[in-house]
């Protein structure tokens, strides 16, 4: 159903390596491939529970949400898209709740990785002003 999606084209192959900065910044990436094969049970990695599915789903969104702008058409794509997700999911299982992939997660998220790249820098400068050698 998510893969039949007419917003959906975007998540149906993994991002390209040529996408700028994709893999540093995305460490778990998924898209509905990698999805699609988990759900074959002949597949050794095959989701054992729906929490596990949904999680993956989720992680897809989130990864989109981290990666893309929100204004961006493939954000939008994503958000819809997670919409659509998260209400069929109610449908089918109306009693449990699910964790939605918020905008707040992948707020953190991309703060860390601000935080992140700019300790990184500050230590560059940091050893080469203190006359040390650094390597990159």
């Amino acid at each position: 159903m998510l893969y039949y999606h007419t917003l959906s084209a975007p998540f149906h192959e993994p991002v390209s390596v040529l996408a700028r900065n994709y893999y540093q910044i995305i460490k778990r990436p998924i898209d509905l491939s990698v999805i699609r094969r988990k759900l074959d049970k002949s597949n050794t990695l095959h989701y054992f529970t729906a929490e596990q599915f949904v999680d993956d789903v989720l992680l897809m969104f989130k990864n989109c949400a981290t990666f893309n702008y929100p204004d961006s058409e493939v954000g939008q794509a994503g958000r819809s898209l997670e919409v659509f997700f998260l209400s069929k999911l109610k449908e089918i299982f109306p009693e449990r709740t699910f964790p939605s992939a918020s905008q707040d997660r992948t707020d953190r998220a991309r703060l860390r990785w601000l935080c992140r790249k700019r300790k990184e820098k500050y230590r560059k400068r940091r050893h080469l002003f203190s006359g040390k050698k650094y390597c990159l």
